[in-house]
């Protein structure tokens, strides 16, 4: 099991790493579509989503920038998991 920080529990399985990036599963849960996503280390060394999101997740699902989304891991088989909890 790799983990993404020191002295924390596995936060999402792993799937392929290089130098500052890492490929994990995202569960879309609204649209029930499973994603393999990048993260990529930024300048403070912390993992986020970038370019992936934006054009896999924000642009096919129409999102305006006011959308409230809920990520969560499923703790059984170690995927990131998002559903939009608010549009208003």
């Amino acid at each position: 099991m790799k983990y993404l920080f020191k002295n924390l529990d596995p936060i999402v399985a792993v799937i392929a790493e290089k130098e500052g990036e890492v490929m994990i599963p995202l569960w879309d849960q609204d649209t029930q579509v499973n994603h393999l996503f990048k993260l990529k280390k930024d300048i403070d060394g912390d993992f986020g989503l970038y370019e992936d999101w934006i054009e896999r997740v924000v642009k096919r699902r129409g999102f305006e920038g006011k959308e409230l989304i809920g990520f969560y891991v499923n703790r059984l088989n170690l995927e990131l998991t998002f559903s939009v909890i608010d549009t208003s």
